[in-house]
Order: structure tokens, then C-alpha cells, then sequence
């Protein structure tokens, strides 16, 4: 069964084939094609690894926000969706753009 966002196991970016792999965090799909890095996830998302690696740096930086204490996680997302001009359902770093992980990034440190 393939994840929402990949058809026929294919790769969004080369249509090479997906090849599923699982972590402790669920199933996911990498690209098999060459010198393609996509990968997508269970629920449909993904991205190549340029864009992994700025949402990672994103959540670092955003869920600092909410873990120190300084407002609450859901307040934390209510301003990420404002700042950002988010719908709810896009509103979440999972599925942003490795340009807007970047910003937000900015945006936070612009905030403390």
C-alpha cells in the first residue's frame, strides 16, 4: 500500500521507483533513482533532503517556543499559522517548503 502522496510507488520529483523502508516512526518511501533524495512519509508529506534537514532545523528552533515554557504548544502554533499565513491544516513544518522553514527559523529568532 503505498502512502497518499505516492502513486504507483513512484518518486513526485523523478519518477523513479519508491522503495518502502519503516523506523521507529512510522513507514516511509525513498527514491530510488540516482542522485535523487525523496523521501515521503505514511501520511503523504515528504520531501527531498535539502527540505528534511530545514524542517528539522525549524522544529529545533519553533518547539524551543513551547518546551522552555514561554507560551503553550498550541499558542506556539496559533502564532507559526499567523506569522506565517498558514491555513490550520498547513500550518504544520512537516509541510512546508524548505524556503519557509528559513523564514520561520527568522521569524522566531526575530520573536525572543
Amino acid at each position: 500500500m503505498a502512502a497518499k502522496g505516492v502513486t504507483d510507488r513512484t518518486c513526485p520529483d523523478c519518477r523513479s521507483p519508491m522503495k518502502e523502508n519503516s523506523s521507529k516512526y512510522g513507514r516511509y518511501w525513498d527514491c530510488t533513482g540516482p542522485n535523487c533524495t525523496w523521501r515521503m512519509k505514511e501520511d503523504g508529506t515528504g520531501a527531498d533532503r535539502p527540505t528534511r534537514a530545514a524542517r528539522i532545523r525549524a522544529h529545533i528552533v519553533f518547539d524551543a517556543l513551547w518546551r522552555r515554557g514561554t507560551i503553550s504548544r498550541d499558542e506556539a502554533y496559533h502564532w507559526l499559522r499567523k506569522t506565517m499565513d498558514l491555513s490550520e491544516e498547513q500550518g504544520h513544518i512537516a509541510k512546508m517548503t524548505k524556503e519557509q522553514c528559513e523564514l520561520l527559523i527568522e521569524k522566531v529568532k526575530d520573536w525572543y
